[in-house]
């Protein structure tokens, strides 16, 4: 079994209630276009504001942000590369 630090416990909670919230997006707003998109632009718009809040200045954010987005860019390309990969083998 694997030890679960306080960082990951935190990372799959924060997985578990996205997805959580995620599926009852749809649902309580039928009538709205991309009410998941919608919903994620909302968490965007709302993360920077709370940081802030909590002593994050301009630059750390930008840094910060500019990471998650080059890791997310880096992440998909490796998936897409190993579901090229695995199309090819079958």
């Amino acid at each position: 079994m694997d030890n679960k630090t306080k960082e990951s416990s935190i990372m799959d909670f924060t997985y578990l209630s996205l997805d959580e919230l995620e599926s009852q997006v749809v649902p309580l707003f039928p009538n709205k276009k991309d009410p998941e998109g919608l919903f994620h632009m909302d968490l965007l718009g709302a993360l920077p504001f709370r940081m802030i809040i909590n002593g994050w200045d301009k630059e750390e954010l930008l840094k910060f942000f500019t990471a998650r987005v080059e890791d997310a860019i880096d992440n998909i390309a490796e998936w897409d590369a190993e579901d090229e990969m695995m199309k090819r083998l079958h």
